[in-house]
């Protein structure tokens, strides 16, 4: 990852803390497996809806 892709998921996230109210680590920790779902073959679906459901259901992870 170059400097520049790092500093656009930096900001990515920043936004997304401000946003929706969740921590940062929150906000880090589902990037984190936003990026496995993806990379494992998006079992539901490339949408944020399959990601959700994998997240939530296969994963055990809260919002």
């Amino acid at each position: 990852m170059n400097e520049n892709e790092s500093g656009f998921i930096t900001e990515a996230i920043n936004q997304a803390v401000k946003e929706s109210g969740l921590s940062e680590d929150k906000i880090e920790e589902i990037t984190s497996y936003m990026v496995t779902y993806l990379n494992t073959g998006a079992k539901y679906g490339e949408s944020p809806q399959g990601f959700l459901y994998w997240y939530v259901h296969d994963m055990g992870g809260e919002l």
